[in-house]
């Protein structure tokens, strides 16, 4: 169905610009390209289009899918805020934002973030997160990137630290291989989370090349290719 829909188009412009930045696992990891990364290419390339990646800070890439130049940039969440300006492809593949603490600190649960006033809070600029927590009046302590975050939570100056969880477990086991024990995360999520490309809608034909990739992806993820990328991911 994909060839049939896309065969004329496909004949006369094949190729497709993205762009992402490191982000690991998902993209750019020690392990391979990240688990997004290779989704989005294999997806790509079974519905018959040729990826050129480009790697840009996640602001300017932003900007360059706004004005046209780059067609998706990834991974991303949907947002009411981000819906008006930028198109969505299907989920590429969910996960959970959780709060990161210290194993010495006991059993940790909530069932409201008003629950946790009492503890210090952390995390990193720029996530979805940050606006439900501090609608609480919690004020929280935030660093530039998940790095920092967590070197704060290590070293006690925060209690708890709001992190997306593969990337934190991604991080915890590089700088701290061997006190991986020493962190835990509270059972209840902070939000669950699908990513997805975050596409133009100034692109050339950027709305037939969505379609496009819908419905490889759709058909992909029924594979066990897929099944082999979260495999080495340690996903599935």
């Amino acid at each position: 169905m994909i060839t049939l829909l896309s065969s004329t188009f496909l004949n006369t412009q094949n190729k497709v610009i993205l762009t992402t930045h490191d982000w690991p696992p998902y993209t750019a990891s020690d392990n391979g390209k990240g688990i997004v990364t290779e989704i989005v290419i294999a997806v790509f390339e079974k519905a018959g289009f040729e990826v050129e990646i480009i790697k840009l800070p996640w602001l300017r890439g932003e900007r360059n899918v706004n004005e046209g130049e780059i067609f998706a940039i990834f991974p991303y969440i949907s947002t009411d805020n981000r819906k008006k300006t930028y198109d969505f492809s299907d989920p590429l593949i969910s996960s959970s934002q959780n709060f990161f603490y210290l194993s010495k600190l006991g059993n940790i649960t909530y069932q409201s973030f008003s629950d946790l006033r009492n503890f210090a809070i952390g995390g990193v600029f720029g996530f979805a997160y940050i606006p439900l927590i501090e609608r609480e009046g919690i004020e929280l302590d935030l660093a530039p990137t998940d790095e920092a975050a967590i070197a704060k939570l290590y070293l006690g100056r925060v209690d708890l630290s709001a992190h997306e969880e593969l990337v934190a477990w991604y991080i915890i086991n590089k700088l701290y291989p061997g006190k991986i024990h020493q962190f835990k995360t509270i059972e209840k999520p902070i939000l669950k989370v699908d990513y997805r490309l975050m596409v133009s809608r100034n692109y050339p034909n950027s709305k037939q090349i969505l379609k496009i990739f819908n419905q490889s992806l759709k058909k992909f993820i029924k594979t066990n290719a897929y099944k082999s990328v979260l495999k080495k991911y340690k996903l599935y």
